[in-house]
């Protein structure tokens, strides 16, 4: 059982625990969604794997750690149970109609027209952080909490950047908003939107800044190319028509859109290694760890950036102070960050699909193509891509089915080579779209960038060609079962199956003798 120590960590042990009891408290207080019974087998799953990696933790770690572990989890326990009390007593005092002062968390997001619902022609919405609420005839402070601002049909507040508003509107109750973001309590389908400039604040100025980019790219680029270069550098897929997003789900690869690990890895790969020509590798760094978080300043929130960058971020300080740590140790510590700030957010689909995929990465991916060191390098190389894309898929193929309803097989094998694709594809538009804003002249690195990305826009319809299997009807807790099941297969049943077979086969030795 010492082997199975070699891939448990401190962080390891309290993420797994963390997760039990954030599964366990916020669905008590929500109700679990979907299928109560899925959801308790989830959690009683999880509990059973962290109990027996605290018994693991304690059999061959410190006194010390099994303190800090209980430590851990009774903090953690308190700051669930006040977010549940904070969130109850915020949502049943707000009012249903009423007038708000806030700013802008977000970057406005077009809501696309569909068949269903034509009220979202024209429409768009945004995150509000509210300061102020009107009472009578006065502003009153109060806890800041976050509004999804729903604007639909409203012609004359299209033309939205980013600045301080009032808003007034119904409170629609929509829980899930809350879920999805940070202090988020409602909806509101909003009547009427004033700019304001009399309140500033820090953020306000990347807001601005973010806003004038977007508009100065969309002037000088093709809208196809806009809307490719809004979802990989900002974030903002609402540029991105429905017909080419469905094209980027049925082949498999609309994770390329969302901002993740790949795209934060291939920037600072890029960034550090040009820097490292020329300075220190502490200097290099610290240059691109500052350009990791103007980076996330200027991008949409999402969990997977927000993961993305804490891990790299993470990572090089783990490097420069010459501290080895293993695997899972960085993500464990970036998934306890996360759910600090908001325990919610495991109901998040980018927190299920973008931890679910590194951790399958981390955890399966040797197990699934063992890498030999006598083999060549670029047969190691080529393995070693193969075995991440296997690990990633089979980790989130559930989930794929329970939220998409389709499972794109061929995109275990297309992701290969389109991955490779894409960090050229990335790098090569990062350096036209940085040419493009700081030159006054820039014709030819927006011919580029159109041409560029159209190409690589035909490549995703050719992959599209084979159409997904369609599978309905899979509840989302199936996907923590099936990882979970991974593991303890893998990483518990298999050892333990080994240790009884080595005792079995050393007992009838011994009798021989």
């Amino acid at each position: 059982m010492r082997k199975m120590y070699s891939v448990l960590s401190f962080s390891f042990v309290v993420f797994s625990a963390v997760l039990c009891i954030d599964f366990l408290l916020t669905g008590l207080f929500v109700g679990f969604p979907k299928n109560e019974f899925g959801w308790i087998v989830v959690w009683i799953f999880t509990a059973v794997i962290a109990i027996f990696l605290l018994v693991l933790l304690c059999m061959y770690g410190t006194p010390s750690a099994a303190v800090l572990f209980i430590i851990f989890l009774l903090i953690f326990t308190i700051r669930v149970v006040r977010k549940n009390n904070d969130f109850a007593r915020i949502y049943e005092n707000l009012p249903e109609t009423n007038e708000f002062f806030g700013y802008a968390v977000s970057y406005p997001l077009r809501l696309h027209s569909s068949s269903n619902n034509t009220q979202n022609d024209g429409g768009f919405y945004f995150m509000m952080k509210v300061t102020k609420v009107r009472s009578a005839a006065v502003f009153v402070p109060v806890k800041p909490f976050i509004l999804q601002i729903d604007c639909r049909n409203a012609a004359e507040n299209t033309v939205l950047c980013w600045g301080t508003y009032r808003v007034t509107g119904r409170i629609k109750p929509d829980k899930s908003v809350y879920f999805m973001s940070k202090n988020s309590v409602g909806r509101i389908n909003a009547k009427k939107i004033i700019p304001v400039n009399k309140f500033a604040h820090p953020m306000l100025k990347v807001g601005a800044v973010r806003a004038e980019l977007l508009n100065r790219l969309e002037n000088k680029l093709s809208p196809q190319s806009f809307a490719f270069v809004a979802a990989l550098f900002f974030g903002n897929r609402s540029y991105i028509e429905p017909e080419m997003m469905e094209n980027w789900r049925r082949s498999g690869l609309a994770h390329l859109l969302a901002v993740s690990g790949f795209h934060v890895g291939v920037l600072a790969v890029a960034v550090r290694c040009f820097l490292r020509r020329f300075f220190s590798r502490t200097v290099s760094s610290i240059c691109t760890s500052v350009v990791l978080i103007i980076f996330g300043l200027f991008l949409n929130t999402s969990v997977s950036s927000l993961r993305a960058i804490l891990m790299c971020f993470m990572l090089m300080m783990h490097n420069e102070a010459g501290i080895n740590c293993g695997r899972q140790h960085i993500m464990s510590c970036v998934g306890i960050i996360l759910l600090f700030a908001n325990p919610y957010i495991i109901y998040d689909y980018g927190f299920i699909l973008s931890f679910s995929a590194v951790a399958g990465i981390l955890l399966f991916a040797d197990k699934i193509i063992p890498m030999k060191k006598s083999a060549a390098p670029v047969f190691r190389s080529f393995a070693s891509a193969a075995a991440v894309c296997i690990a990633a898929f089979c980790s989130t193929a559930l989930f794929q089915c329970s939220l998409f309803g389709q499972l794109p097989l061929f995109s275990a094998v297309t992701s290969i080579f389109v991955c490779l694709l894409f960090s050229c594809v990335f790098v090569f538009l990062l350096v036209c779209i940085l040419l493009i804003i700081s030159l006054p002249n820039a014709d030819f690195f927006c011919i580029s960038t159109d041409w560029v990305s159209r190409t690589f826009l035909e490549i995703i319809k050719l992959t599209e060609k084979i159409p997904p299997l369609k599978i309905g009807n899979v509840p989302l807790y199936m996907g923590f079962l099936l990882f979970i099941a991974a593991f303890f297969c893998l990483y518990i049943a298999l050892p333990m199956y080994s240790v009884v077979k080595r005792k079995i086969a050393f007992g009838k030795l011994k009798k021989s003798s």
